[in-house]
């Protein structure tokens, strides 16, 4: 399909006001990375919907040329710049895809970008915290993803926040990884399954981590 077709379809589905989340995202699907100037222009949308389910396809055809647009949308909603003001479950939820989306197309030099943005989403947005950990997760061999994942061990106390990490640790398969895990066994506040869970997974990567 000719490239100014699919924007021109883009745009009049866009302003149509019927389309749902999903039926956005049904016919973005369409697009991959030839398209991806459509994409981009997707993201500039004034209707959330539509944004969500741009993101969403970069997410998934791993569109690493939007890189920069996907961390614009993230400033656009960054925590520390909306101090004060009230943001919307649409704009919320803009922020949790793009985190996601993020971590399935950086590389290890946006690990630093993304912990920065870490340290300024509030620590009871337990939402936000999880789609960090995963998205450090996604960076796969990242060192630097490796090394935060880690000295994140030291901090999380909530048992649900902390199985996000573990998820995130277990696909980087990391051996360093492993004496972080064993001592992030012994917090208090985790339940005894989850730390023996801990201890296994620690166990684990000692053995057949990389």
């Amino acid at each position: 399909m000719n490239r100014l077709l699919i924007i021109l379809l883009i745009y009049v589905w866009c302003n149509s006001g019927y389309a749902s989340d999903k039926e956005y995202y049904d016919y973005l699907i369409n697009l991959n990375v030839p398209q991806s100037n459509a994409l981009i222009q997707a993201l500039s949308s004034d209707d959330q919907s539509m944004v969500l389910a741009a993101i969403q396809r970069i997410g998934d055809i791993r569109l690493t040329n939007a890189k920069k647009h996907i961390w614009n949308c993230m400033a656009q909603v960054n925590p520390e710049a909306n101090q004060g003001k009230s943001i919307d479950d649409k704009q919320h939820e803009i922020m949790l895809k793009s985190i996601q989306t993020i971590g399935r197309i950086a590389d290890d030099s946006d690990v630093r970008d993304i912990v920065v943005y870490l340290k300024a989403v509030n620590k009871s947005d337990h939402e936000s915290l999880r789609a960090i950990y995963h998205s450090l997760g996604e960076i796969a061999g990242s060192t630097n993803a490796i090394q935060a994942l880690n000295q994140l061990t030291m901090s999380v106390r909530d048992e649900r926040d902390a199985n996000e990490l573990l998820s995130s640790i277990l696909k980087q398969n990391s051996k360093t990884s492993a004496s972080f895990l064993a001592i992030m066994s012994d917090v208090d506040s985790f339940s005894s399954g989850f730390k023996k869970l801990l201890k296994d997974s620690a166990m684990s990567l000692a053995k057949d981590g990389d």
